[in-house]
């Protein structure tokens, strides 16, 4: 399981796939997901999310982010899907957590297009 996690975390910001994952440990996808939750205390899918989410936190303290750019650089295909599973993981959308980061007054926010 530690190079699994080791490949997880090099690699979490492509697209990862559970199935390819068990392959690769010569297991099901059933038995590599047990094994994984009981190993972790939680699922593969919530282990790579907690890594995507942690990047884009981590992006989105730059001064000036795209939040589109922070989405796709962080692993996630579609925005509005990050940002319903960042406000989901962290109470805040992906724009308040960048503004509460960089400290930047709520008037003074630049508008990305």
């Amino acid at each position: 399981m530690q190079q699994i996690t080791e490949h997880i975390r090099r690699d979490h910001t492509s697209r990862l796939s559970i199935s390819k994952l068990a392959r690769s440990c010569g297991m099901s996808r059933f038995s590599f997901s047990r094994l994984f939750r009981k190993t972790f205390g939680v699922s593969c899918r919530d282990y790579v999310m907690r890594l995507r989410i942690e990047t884009a936190c981590t992006l989105l303290e730059v001064p000036g982010a795209s939040i589109a750019d922070v989405a796709a650089t962080a692993g996630f295909t579609d925005a509005s899907y990050f940002a319903r599973m960042f406000r989901n993981r962290m109470g805040m959308s992906p724009k308040e957590y960048a503004l509460q980061a960089t400290n930047e007054p709520l008037g003074k926010q630049k508008y990305s297009t």
